[in-house]
């Protein structure tokens, strides 16, 4: 697994958001908004971390039939699919 870390200066005290703009490469955008904390004493609670996903690419399927009436690919006598078989 491909750790990238990111460090900043700890900012002011408050409550923050941030999110990603641009994901690393070979990566899908993680468009969660993440929220954290910043104490007095310099602490920070929340959200610290930013996983992304892999991106595999796209897959684009189709099928054909023989069109033949209701004869499945091996030339046997098929039933159109519905919701409601049982």
């Amino acid at each position: 697994m491909n750790m990238e870390k990111v460090y900043f200066e700890v900012p002011a005290p408050g409550e923050y958001r941030f999110r990603e703009v641009a994901a690393p490469e070979g990566y899908e955008l993680n468009e969660t908004i993440f929220s954290f904390t910043v104490f007095e004493d310099g602490s920070i609670i929340g959200d610290c971390t930013i996983t992304n996903q892999k991106h595999y690419g796209t897959i684009t399927a189709s099928y054909e039939t023989d069109r033949k009436g209701d004869r499945g690919f091996d030339g046997r006598n098929s039933a159109p699919c519905s919701k409601n078989r049982r």
